[in-house]
């Protein structure tokens, strides 16, 4: 007889033999669990690692549970928010062989807490587990704000914001975001997101941002969708101030959409912002840093977007397909490819920018585009691309890293004249075109300098081009173009 055993406790048996010639083996071995033959004096231990997750079906809470008491089961209890924990499930509905539970019923978005007790066949209760929370993925069935003393808040799954509903998060909260969507639902069902059909409120003050960022433990640029502010125009705008988002396929996306925008970050996205189909949107007020585009817009109406800082990445601002955008008050640099990518339909404004490249500091491939008070610094200023002629005026472009390569103004349609530019440090200063009808000055711009990665691209007193512009003012991008918008 094997004695003393614990109950519920596994084991593991072999038997070793010898035959009459003195060979030794081994038998196979087995595994058994003795059954609980009697309780234990005093209260069973409380359940360990306690933890919860998203699942398809909702919450899913599991635990474990390493006493040798036999249990009558476990008492599982709930709250939402900051309310105090109420008994949810009793040992009547958990048993003593169970070890997760799903709450199928959960309200999306709203902090749920959770505990449990386990319950001997004596009635001892044991201690109240540690406590765990999270917030449910899905579509809002009422008004939620989360709160910065929850931070950090653990997202698992989507976030939809219906229409006439409000998702508001307070100043200095961060969201760490899980590269795969455990709920495998919304557009994307690999990649957590939050859609905004509603309203988006992020209040948040210059020294507590609301902060998205990926709980990857090796973060990528598309660790997770991003936000996606789709409001019918009817519905009250969404209000941003002061947001980050990082490692996002796309950091924010805009349709056709009110939104009010007071600061918004984004960080080591694939695309920083990205302005799809709206119409008479204005906004202002971003700043990227390495991502692969920092700023794009496509197919919109007569929109107008300022106050752009763009630092690293592939593309600075991509804008195609649009009509009547108005770009202006950039300053976009250490672009390792394109600065600016100008491909829109018709009559684009892009109006005072710092555009600092590698490679190609502005392609233009679209018809009626004005481009102007542009200061680039690239090997390949400018290259013009299209069926139709911009209004290319009162731009200084230089290439002052490598100085004595590229060209300064490149035109794949021959003939054409781009007056009242100047380019410096250029093997050639244009091809394919000319610069006749103004004055040519192309020399130095005289620049106040500094260091590359803060190159002060204001101009000197002295600068040549400080009353060179066709207006009697100085070129480039702090020359005065808002009076000719």
């Amino acid at each position: 007889m094997l004695s003393p055993l614990l109950p519920d406790t596994p084991y593991r048996i072999f038997i070793e033999g010898e035959t009459p010639d003195g060979r030794r083996y081994t038998s196979a071995s087995g595994t058994f669990r003795p059954l609980p033959t009697g309780d234990q004096p005093g209260a069973p231990p409380a359940p360990e690692s306690v933890a919860i997750t998203i699942s398809r079906e909702g919450p899913k809470l599991s635990w474990a549970y390493n006493g040798t008491d036999p249990l009558a089961g476990f008492r599982v209890y709930k709250a939402v928010e900051n309310e105090l924990l109420e008994l949810w499930r009793d040992e009547s509905l958990v048993f003593p062989n169970e070890r997760s539970v799903v709450d199928e019923y959960a309200s999306p978005g709203v902090r749920l807490r959770f505990a449990l007790e386990a319950l001997d066949l004596d009635g001892n209760v044991s201690s109240l587990s540690q406590e765990v929370s999270l917030f449910p993925g899905g579509e809002l069935v009422s008004d939620v704000t989360w709160k910065k003393e929850w931070s950090p808040i653990d997202l698992f799954g989507d976030i939809l914001v219906p229409a006439g509903l409000t998702f508001t998060i307070e100043p200095g909260t961060t969201i760490r975001v899980s590269p795969s969507d455990l709920s495998q639902h919304g557009i994307d069902p690999d990649l957590c997101e939050i859609l905004v059909e509603g309203r988006m409120i992020v209040a948040a003050s210059g020294t507590s941002p609301v902060r998205f960022i990926s709980a990857s433990s090796q973060p990528t640029r598309e660790d997770w969708s991003g936000i996606r502010i789709l409001t019918p125009r009817n519905y009250a705008p969404s209000e941003i101030s002061n947001l980050e988002v990082t490692n996002a396929r796309v950091g924010m996306l805009v349709g056709d959409s009110p939104l009010w925008i007071d600061s918004f970050t984004a960080r080591y996205c694939k695309t920083g912002m990205a302005l799809e189909g709206a119409s008479g949107t204005s906004l202002a007020g971003f700043t990227f840093w390495d991502c692969g585009t920092a700023f794009s817009a496509e197919g919109t109406y007569g929109c107008g977007v300022s106050d752009i800082t763009a630092r690293g990445g592939e593309t600075g601002i991509l804008l195609s397909g649009n009509r009547g955008f108005q770009l202006k008050k950039f300053d976009v640099r250490q672009i390792s490819d394109t600065g600016l990518q100008l491909e829109d339909t018709a009559s684009s404004s892009v109006r005072g920018g710092v555009v600092s490249a590698d490679r190609i500091g502005a392609r233009v491939r679209s018809g009626a585009a004005e481009v102007q008070f542009l200061t680039i610094e690239a090997p390949a200023g400018i290259i013009i691309d299209g069926g139709g002629k911009p209004d290319l005026r009162n731009c200084i472009v230089t290439n002052l890293r490598s100085s004595g390569t590229g060209v300064g103004i490149e035109e794949r349609t021959q003939g054409r004249s781009y007056p009242y530019n100047n380019m410096f440090g250029y093997q050639f200063v244009t091809k394919n075109c000319n610069q006749d009808g103004g004055p040519i000055i192309n020399s130095d711009p005289l620049f106040v300098g500094g260091s590359v990665e803060t190159y002060d691209f204001h101009l000197l007193t002295g600068s040549p081009l400080k009353a060179a512009a066709d207006n009697g003012g100085e070129m480039g991008a702090y020359g005065r173009f808002d009076e000719q918008l």
